[in-house]
């Protein structure tokens, strides 16, 4: 995974020395030998990583975390002279992503640096795809608030780790769920709810079971986007980095405290809920790419990328399809007479009504300002005149109250139908344009019988 890296170090050596092994990884490489000069890089190369020495630590990291603002979630790693647990604690506090000391195993350095990156272009692909939420008005009000957390820990024994859920409790609302492993054993079920999976490997000479319940999270639909951070019972850098290159967000020795292991479990899970907030404005705005915003239908666009979908799968499965529009009769002196609020009320739950009689399958949307199209996938004329005398009927049939609070009212509704048959190889093939102008001169035909009326189209079997 290439990626450019700046490298900010007071030590020739260091930067000499992690410079050659990033430059054979294929990383490309900046150098900084003071706190001034890494600001001045990273604005002016925008790396995607920082790997910062213990010498730049101790001059502070906010320069750093706020320099190139055009990142500003770029990870940084901070590589200590010595494994001093109070000085990785200061690391984290202090801002970096992840701490590496002395002496560093190369294959975990190069593991570390994959997964961080990985993690960064996942964020940064969500952050693109909702940057214009805020402007279209999808955009959370309240960014302040912070659901609860909840770590799961799967160990095998119940002792394990026992002052973890203190220290969580002292970084705020966080709590920790205790499972033995075998409840990943299957993954049929929905896995126990969790923003982080914390599993706990005992024995690093056998973790063949834990390496397959790791690589069954993360490629299971029902977990994948769980974060996991995995705690080895002693240290050791193939397994570690053996771990992260199978998708762990984290790996953590027994050499790390408990209060370090509690900080990046509270770190997991704030980025967690951040992704799900990401994940949720972007389900938001591809939704209302293809809704219809006043009856919450399918609007015209995805509509006809539907019945195109719908034509092709019928000609390669060799089967038949059924197009209706509905339209409603009668709304101008609706409008007219109670004002066009109360005339989109009468939509709102003609559309309600239309979508409820119809089965999950068949797709209807919002065509135009009363008109509805509704697509029967593999439906026969008889079901599709079925279908429509149903549809006509309940919307007849339905009291619709207006704002007025007076008597409700009551509509009907025309419906033109037109029916695709197999292709048969033999005939031209229709399109979308040839079906909904079949479908539309049902419709006028409809309209011109006295409306509240179903019609098929002349081309189609009735």
């Amino acid at each position: 995974m290439p990626g450019k890296i700046l490298i900010a170090d007071t030590s020739t050596t260091n930067r000499i020395t992690l410079k050659a092994k990033l430059t054979a990884a294929y990383y490309q490489v900046i150098l900084a030998d003071s706190v001034e000069d890494a600001v001045a890089l990273t604005g002016q190369h925008n790396p995607d990583l920082l790997l910062v020495g213990s010498s730049i630590l101790e001059a502070g990291l906010a320069s750093l975390m706020h320099a190139g603002k055009s990142n500003p979630e770029r990870p940084i790693i901070v590589f200590l002279s010595e494994n001093d647990p109070l000085q990785r604690l200061n690391a984290l506090h202090s801002g970096a992503i992840d701490v590496i000391c002395h002496p560093f195993d190369e294959p975990v350095l190069l593991a570390s640096l994959r997964n961080h990156l990985r993690m960064q272009i996942a964020e940064y692909d969500l952050r693109e795809n909702t940057r214009s939420n805020e402007d279209l008005g999808f955009s959370d009000t309240n960014q302040t608030f912070t659901h609860p957390m909840t770590i799961a820990l799967f160990s095998p024994r119940t002792d394990a780790l026992t002052p973890l859920g203190d220290a969580l409790a002292l970084l705020g609302n966080c709590s920790l769920a205790r499972y033995h492993p075998d409840t990943l054993s299957s993954l049929a079920h929905a896995p126990p709810q969790a923003d982080v999976y914390l599993l706990a490997i005992e024995d690093a000479d056998t973790p063949e079971a834990d390496l397959r319940r790791l690589s069954r999270l993360r490629s299971a639909s029902s977990s994948r986007s769980y974060r996991i951070l995995t705690h080895l019972q002693q240290p050791n850098p193939g397994l570690t980095s053996t771990v992260l290159d199978l998708g762990a967000n984290d790996v953590v020795d027994a050499s790390a405290s408990i209060e370090e292991l509690a900080l990046r479990l509270h770190r997991q899970a704030r980025g967690k809920q951040h992704t799900d907030k990401l994940r949720e404005q972007l389900r938001i705005r591809l939704d209302a790419a293809i809704t219809d915003s006043l009856t919450g239908l399918y609007n015209r666009r995805y509509a006809e990328d539907f019945l195109k979908q719908e034509i092709d799968n019928a000609r390669l499965n060799c089967q038949h399809f059924t197009v209706m529009l509905a339209d409603l009769d009668h709304l101008k002196p609706i409008n007219d007479q109670y004002g066009h609020l109360d005339g989109d009320k009468v939509l709102m739950q003609v559309a309600a009504n239309l979508r409820n009689t119809l089965q999950d399958h068949d797709m209807i949307a919002r065509f135009g300002g009363d008109e509805f199209l509704i697509v029967l996938p593999n439906a026969s004329p008889e079901h599709a005149r079925n279908t429509a005398d149903t549809l006509r009927r309940n919307i007849r049939e339905m009291p619709i109250t207006l704002s007025t609070g007076n008597n409700p009212i009551h509509v009907t509704i025309s419906i033109g139908i037109t029916f695709a048959p197999r292709d048969d190889g033999r005939s031209a093939p229709y399109t979308i344009d040839t079906l909904l102008k079949q479908a539309d001169k049902a419709l006028y035909q409809a309209k011109s019988e006295g409306r509240n009326t179903v019609t098929f189209d002349v081309r189609s079997a009735a």
